[in-house]
């Protein structure tokens, strides 16, 4: 019995001194703390990646549409208004910071369809930046496939588009884009990331032909510009 009450008491000794001691309370909040820290870190480096890659497919939707604007401009010898009809130029124009409009024959018919509103849902972080350029930005390209002005006229004037990009909202990091760049003949360019993408540099355009000779070739078209 003496012996029993001997091993306790050393049992216990024991205990207290650190042998089979459990975990406190502010060591289990410790731990959820740095559980939270980190598993909050991970999570926004997840979301930042995901907005990143939103952002990317949101810029090629949107070069994907110039792109066909300026195939479909060549293909129906869309022009600026002349003294002859002219069709209708294709065109993209950015309406706001999350929506811009295409103009274009859609379905192939030769007839340019109803204008085509697209919009980047907010929940995607992406947003359109232009910068100290005013809205909205037109981007219309002719039967050459050269970015033109759309203010009437009977010959086309030439017009680099400024230069814009798309651009996430920082909610997750820091702010990234992917610069857009259009040049006077058509060609456009992305820069991603500060890469090492450069646009191309403007064509001089020859505006020395005589605008009164109107010479028509076999599609009836003006072609003194």
């Amino acid at each position: 019995m003496r012996n029993q009450a001997r091993e306790d008491f050393t049992n216990a000794r024991r205990r207290s001194n650190g042998g089979e001691r459990g975990v406190s309370v502010l060591e289990l909040l410790i731990m959820l703390v740095m559980v939270s820290v980190i598993t909050g870190y991970a999570l926004t480096r997840i979301s930042g990646a995901q907005q990143f890659m939103r952002m990317e497919n949101a810029s090629r939707e949107f070069m994907s549409y110039v792109d066909k604007a300026r195939i479909d401009s060549v293909r129906r010898h869309a022009g600026p208004p002349g003294t002859l009809p002219q069709p209708v130029m294709s065109s993209v124009t950015i309406t706001g910071p999350r929506s811009y409009r295409v103009i274009m024959d859609f379905d192939g018919d030769g007839i340019v369809d109803a204008p085509r509103n697209i919009v980047i849902p907010d929940n995607q972080g992406v947003i359109f930046n232009t910068g100290t350029t005013p809205l909205p930005i037109t981007i219309a390209f002719n039967w050459r496939g050269r970015a033109v002005s759309t203010t009437p006229s009977t010959l086309a004037t030439y017009v680099t588009p400024p230069n814009f990009s798309l651009q996430t909202t920082g909610a997750y990091g820091s702010v990234r884009s992917t610069a857009i760049n259009l040049s006077t003949s058509g060609d456009a360019s992305i820069n991603a990331g500060g890469g090492s993408v450069y646009p191309p540099n403007p064509v001089t355009i020859d505006q020395s032909v005589n605008a009164n000779t109107l010479v028509r070739n076999a599609n009836m078209r003006v072609t003194s510009y």
